[in-house]
């Protein structure tokens, strides 16, 4: 397992594709997944920063499960004052 793999929250199919792609490849997945980047802007970073920028973008769109609230307490509590 890879250090930042350690933790076992990245999923495998993330990390393996950014190793063996290129500046090009990197650069052209990155502005599909953020079309707001240009590529003058990514041709300022490194290759380095440009995967781990993409590993990043991959992570957050991967699905979230919802917070769900268990019974232990109730979503809203009410103080009166004492007087």
């Amino acid at each position: 397992m890879t250090s930042s793999n350690r933790q076992g929250w990245l999923n495998p199919q993330i990390e393996s594709p950014r190793r063996a792609m290129t500046r090009s490849q990197l650069m052209d997945r990155i502005l599909e997944m953020n079309p707001t980047a240009t590529p003058k802007f990514l041709g300022g970073f490194t290759e380095s920063s440009l995967a781990h920028y993409l590993e990043h973008l991959c992570v957050i769109s991967e699905p979230h499960l919802p917070w769900v609230r268990r019974g232990i307490a109730p979503a809203i509590v009410r103080h009166e004052a004492r007087g």
